[in-house]
C-alpha cells in the first residue's frame, strides 16, 4: 500500500526543512479530555492568523488551549472563531492578532499552500505532528508550592509517499473516498529501524513504543511537499508547500489520510468572504 520511514536530521539543509515544518506545528491541547487534542498548522492571511485543523480535533463542548511551546506551561484558548467542515473532517480557528502568542511560531503564508495536486501520481512528501505516544503532562510545584502542569511534547516529522488514487483503500474507511478532496499516503508504525524527532530522544525514548508507533495527536498535522532549493544569493531557506492536513490512519492498511488544502481553502472562502481576493490570487 506504500511506505514511510522515520527520519532524523542528516544535514544542515535537512535540519532546515525540519525547523520551517516545526515552527509551523503546533499542538492543540483537549483539556476537558486527556486522550484528546491533535496537531494544527499556522497560517497567516491579510494579518489575520489562523490555525488549520482536523474537525474531529475539536469536540463540540470541550475546552481547546494551544500549546505555544513544544514544552510549557502556557496555554493560549482566546479563539475568535472557529469554523468546521466535519463532511471533509477539516477546520480552522482564528486567532486573536493582539494576544495570540509570536515568542515561537511563524505562520504560513498563502503562497505556500499548494491546492494543485494530482491524486493519481506518487509524490514524496513529508509529515508533521504531535502524537500523544511523543509527549506527556508533568505535574510539579512552582515557588508558592502551587501544581504547576507541563506540558511536554516531540514533533514527530517522517518521509513517506502519496498513494495513487487507484491503489487508495476500499475498506477501514469512516467515509467514502474523494478524488477531489482527499490524499493519501503509505504509513507503517514498524517500517523504521530507529524512531527520531526534533529534538534528542534519549529522554523521549521511554515515552514511547518504538516498534508500535501510533499517530493519535498527529490528527491537523500538515501534509508537505517539499520544493525546490530556495536560494538568495548565498543563502538557502528551506521551501515546503502544504498540499494536505492530516484526518486519520490505519496502522493495518499502511495508510494516512488527509484532507487536500483546495477544500481548507474553500472553508475560508465559506466564512470569510472579504479574504476572497487573496484565496484567489
Amino acid at each position: 500500500m506504500g511506505s514511510s520511514t522515520i527520519v532524523a536530521p542528516r544535514s544542515l539543509e535537512e535540519r532546515g526543512y525540519d525547523a520551517f515544518l516545526q515552527r509551523r506545528t503546533v499542538r492543540l491541547i483537549d483539556e476537558s479530555d486527556d486522550a484528546g487534542g491533535g496537531s494544527g498548522v499556522t497560517i497567516e492571511i491579510d494579518n489575520r492568523q489562523f490555525i488549520a485543523t482536523a474537525a474531529h480535533v475539536l469536540k463540540n463542548g470541550h475546552d481547546i488551549r494551544l500549546l505555544t511551546r513544544e514544552s510549557g506551561s502556557r496555554l493560549y484558548g482566546n479563539f475568535r472563531a472557529v469554523h468546521k467542515d466535519s463532511e471533509n473532517d477539516i477546520a480552522i480557528i482564528e486567532l486573536d492578532v493582539d494576544e495570540s502568542p509570536h515568542e515561537w511560531h511563524e505562520y504560513l503564508k498563502l503562497d505556500d499552500c499548494s491546492p494543485d495536486f494530482d491524486p493519481t501520481v506518487s509524490i514524496p512528501v513529508r509529515v508533521c505532528g504531535y502524537p500523544g505516544d511523543c509527549g506527556r503532562r508533568i505535574q510539579r510545584e512552582d515557588d508558592n508550592g502551587d501544581t504547576l502542569i507541563i506540558n511536554a511534547y516531540a514533533t514527530l516529522h517522517y518521509v513517506t509517499d502519496t498513494i495513487p488514487f487507484l491503489n487508495w483503500p476500499a475498506v477501514g474507511l469512516n467515509r467514502e473516498p474523494d478524488k477531489d478532496t482527499d490524499i493519501f499516503c503509505g504509513f507503517s508504525p514498524t517500517d523504521h529501524s530507529e524512531l527520531r524527532n526534533l529534538r534528542s530522544l534519549e529522554s523521549m525514548a521511554t515515552w514511547i513504543a518504538i516498534d508500535d508507533l501510533r499517530l493519535n495527536g498527529a490528527s491537523g498535522g500538515g501534509i508537505w511537499r517539499i520544493d525546490a532549493v530556495n536560494c538568495s544569493g548565498s543563502i538557502w531557506e528551506p521551501k515546503a508547500s502544504l498540499v494536505g492536513i492530516q484526518t486519520s490512519y490505519s496502522p493495518q492498511g499502511e495508510w494516512l489520510r488527509g484532507t487536500r488544502i483546495s477544500a481548507l481553502l474553500q472553508l475560508f472562502v465559506q466564512h470569510y468572504p472579504d479574504l476572497r481576493k487573496d484565496l484567489s490570487s
